[in-house]
């Protein structure tokens, strides 16, 4: 899978980033500079081709990347709902060393918060896997540690805390959660 030319016509814009569907039906995603017009690079979205998106579609459990600060690992944060839409957002934040649950309704995370690089579909969820998704978050513990020296994990390492226990209760497959495992930065 090759992205577009930089030249490629971008199917919409919403805020400070385009989109565009090549002919296999993958979706890219490149930042518009507010200032002067310039693109980055255009980056996967990771939907498999085929995705829909409209409000018939089922909800989705989808991992979603942000930007941090120059040289931070991104941040990533869970969320359920349809891709795009406002969702039902899964995160733990603060300081490495102490990080704390920082759930948000109703937040469409992709249009609201101009950090947004990229998110992976990781599953549909029917009713009782929206279930087990919130009982999974609400259990799986924010990393924490006793300095900075120790700390061995951020909110990526917490996602697939998360996705490990979804995976053990059949909600999403192994090789979803091992691709998500294979992007996880070094913790800095």
């Amino acid at each position: 899978m090759s992205p577009p030319s930089p030249s490629a016509v971008p199917s919409h814009t919403i805020r400070n980033r385009q989109y565009y569907e090549d002919d296999q039906g993958h979706q890219w995603t490149r930042r518009i500079n507010p200032h002067d017009g310039s693109t980055t690079a255009w980056t996967a979205c990771f939907p498999e081709p085929g995705h829909r998106d409209n409000l018939t579609d089922p909800l989705a459990l989808s991992v979603v990347l942000q930007n941090q600060a120059p040289g931070e690992p991104r941040h990533w944060s869970l969320v359920v709902g349809v891709p795009n839409k406002p969702g039902l957002v899964y995160q733990v934040t603060g300081d490495a060393t102490f990080m704390h649950y920082n759930h948000e309704r109703d937040r469409n995370i992709w249009i609201e918060d101009e950090t947004y690089t990229s998110y992976q579909v990781v599953g549909e969820l029917d009713q009782d896997g929206q279930n087990r998704v919130g009982d999974a978050v609400n259990i799986t513990p924010p990393p924490q540690a006793e300095n900075r020296r120790a700390v061995t994990e951020n909110c990526q390492g917490w996602v697939v805390r998360v996705l490990r226990k979804l995976q053990s209760q059949d909600v999403i497959s192994a090789d979803v959660v091992d691709k998500v495992e294979a992007m996880v930065e070094p913790v800095g």
